[in-house]
């Protein structure tokens, strides 16, 4: 019997993986960035330990505001093309939806996994 699938929700506002509840390391099936991203000062480092708890057929989502689709006084807090291409660097498969003002990223399979900051 396959247990019970269990979804947490986690609210992060200085980018610090290591404060998520305790957990097996990579045991995450999902996790999902919405419009979170951009605000968290080491962004290529939180996609990289983020990539270090999903399971091993993980998705990492990423929902951030693209700079070009924003107005000038909003662009600090969106990520550019250059940005968006850091981060889908180590990815085997990477999926790219353009979606409004938005760009979602879909992130399957890090080439290289850090360890858990556990």
């Amino acid at each position: 019997m396959k247990p019970t699938p269990t979804a947490q929700d986690w609210h992060a506002s200085s980018g610090d993986i290591a404060a998520l509840p305790a957990h097996d390391s990579r045991t995450y099936e999902v996790i999902t960035l919405r419009r979170v991203l951009a605000h968290l000062p080491d962004r290529t480092r939180t996609v990289a330990e983020l990539a270090g708890l999903l399971a091993p057929d993980g998705i990492l989502c990423v929902i951030t505001p693209h700079a070009d689709r924003q107005p000038e006084k909003l662009r600090g807090i969106s990520l550019d093309d250059a940005e968006i291409a850091l981060l889908t660097d180590g990815w085997e498969h990477t999926d790219r939806i353009e979606a409004g003002n938005s760009t979602v990223l879909l992130l399957r399979g890090p080439t290289c996994v850090p360890r858990s900051p556990r």
